[in-house]
């Protein structure tokens, strides 16, 4: 579960995002994310489904997966939780150990649902992460940026912490900054993580 706040030029955004992970056979991962927008228009927006696959395993935490999304239209487009129309992606993510780094490079491609006759507003997306280990494997160190080619294309920077709180939990904190000036200025989110 996380909290998000989101600066924009407009003003701020908060929302919380349920997200749930559960892996099957070894090779394959099944998600859902379920977010509630806390400002006006306040409420449950479009939710996301979520499949990875494992591909190729080149060593404990090296390999290649394919990620497929399906974000719903069960948000209200009336009131602004939700476009009314569900998107579809597709993607893939190489991770890479380069000493005490771990790489991410990730890159896909969305087809968005429009009105039918709308000019088609369908992107490809692409982010470059990594992570290193803090405090003797009790914490890591995280980094990403990210863009798309959406109109007008968005290009953002994160950094954040994640911290064991036990066997099973991690607090999450990470500050964002929009490099463009599309999308958020900056965001702020916190969460947790339970392993069940």
């Amino acid at each position: 579960m996380g909290y998000s706040s989101y600066q924009y030029a407009s003003g701020e955004k908060r929302e919380l995002r349920f997200t749930i992970k559960r892996g099957i056979l070894g090779n394959l991962e099944l998600g859902a994310e379920l977010p509630a927008s806390l400002t006006t228009p306040s409420g449950l927006q479009d939710a996301t489904l979520s499949a990875k696959i494992n591909l190729l395993q080149f060593s404990r935490t090296e390999g290649l997966s394919l990620k497929f999304i399906d974000k719903l239209a069960n948000g209200s487009a009336s009131q602004g939780t939700g476009t009314g129309y569900p998107n579809f992606g597709a993607g893939a993510i190489l991770t890479k150990g380069l000493g005490l780094l771990t790489v991410h490079l990730n890159a896909g491609y969305m087809i968005v649902g429009v009105p039918q006759g709308a000019p088609a507003a369908n992107y490809s997306y692409y982010s470059l992460a990594m992570e290193t280990i803090l405090f003797g494997e009790q914490g890591e160190l995280f980094t990403e940026i990210s863009s798309d080619t959406s109109l007008p294309a968005p290009l953002n920077f994160q950094l954040g912490t994640r911290f064991w709180l036990g066997d099973f939990t991690q607090f999450i904190i990470g500050y964002g900054k929009g490099l463009s000036d599309s999308g958020y200025q900056s965001v702020l989110r916190v969460g947790f993580t339970t392993e069940i």
